[in-house]
């Protein structure tokens, strides 16, 4: 039986399967959560409270996409995305076009862009 086929194509030629996800999507992800965690800052002005708690919920942040970086280095070069390549993504539920892939994995960061930029709005108008 190939190596391949036991497996189950996980690692295909030295390379792993990885996040399946384009680089471009993870950097639009960290700059969502830039862009919300800068107008947070600007619209609690700088008080010591809210300076905590945003402070621990960067570090949460930075924990999660570290921790994915960590978890994607170590086990070595992945395949290209299907995505970078024009195909769909498999996943458990069937395939999904780079739209429908977009759509659910920017969705929350950039409804929290929208939060914060309202929030700050709001902020600066009652002051």
């Amino acid at each position: 039986m190939a190596l391949g086929a036991l497996l189950g194509d996980s690692r295909v030629g030295g390379f792993q399967r990885g996040f399946q996800l384009p680089g471009w999507i993870w950097a639009a992800m960290v700059g969502c959560y830039a862009i919300f965690f800068a107008f947070i800052l600007l619209a609690t002005g700088g008080d010591g409270r809210a300076l905590f708690a945003i402070g621990v919920s960067v570090l949460f942040a930075v924990m999660f996409f570290a921790t994915a970086a960590v978890l994607a280095s170590i086990k070595g070069r992945e395949l290209p995305s299907p995505l970078s390549r024009g195909q769909d993504l498999q996943t458990l539920t069937g395939p999904m076009g780079l739209p429908a892939v977009v759509g659910q994995v920017l969705a929350i960061p950039v409804a929290l862009v929208i939060f914060s930029i309202a929030i700050a709005l709001i902020t600066w108008g009652v002051r």
